[in-house]
């Protein structure tokens, strides 16, 4: 089984669990994997408008920007009130990529 099929597997678990969508992220923010795939319906309805959309997007870079900065997990309120949680991802102690887990 390829890495990208077994981390499918582990995020689909993670959502089993929890209900929240969990994603994986670069060290350049750039979306790598996700469970589930497509965003929520409330989060698609909320950025049908470019300004929400655009408050969403400034949240989760000032989010990656926080835990780049701090190297520790931080978690946020989204403009409409949904939690957010971003972490590092560490591999030998460099700093991997980022997992986004919400909206809680």
């Amino acid at each position: 089984m390829d890495t990208k099929l077994n981390t499918i597997e582990i995020l689909k678990d993670f959502h089993k669990v929890t209900g929240a969508r969990i994603s994986l992220h670069d060290l350049d923010y750039n979306e790598i994997a996700s469970y589930p795939e497509n965003l929520s319906d409330f989060c698609s309805k909320v950025q049908r408008t470019i300004q929400s959309k655009n408050r969403c997007i400034d949240a989760d870079l000032k989010a990656f920007e926080t835990v780049q900065k701090t190297g520790e997990a931080y978690s946020y309120k989204c403009h409409c009130g949904l939690i957010e949680i971003v972490a590092p991802i560490y591999n030998y102690g460099i700093l991997s990529g980022y997992v986004i887990m919400g909206q809680i």
